[in-house]
């Protein structure tokens, strides 16, 4: 069975639907889905406050990294 592809976007809206249903600690579900709880905080903190147009807003672009 292939992996499953997912993207920054999914993972974070799969952790607040995780979260607004409840049963989950912040404790429990940052592990679940290995961030820390302060980056668990912050993106439950950015939802309540600009909704989930800022999950795709704050996403940072990937660095390039440039070999000589």
């Amino acid at each position: 069975m292939p992996w499953k592809e997912t993207n920054v976007y999914e993972e974070r809206m799969k952790f607040l639907v995780a979260f607004k249903n409840g049963g989950w600690s912040m404790t429990d579900l940052c592990r679940e889905f290995g961030i820390s709880r302060v980056t668990g905080y912050k993106y439950l903190r950015q939802y309540e406050e600009q909704g989930l147009d800022v999950l795709l807003i704050s996403l940072r672009p990937l660095k390039t990294i440039l070999t000589q």
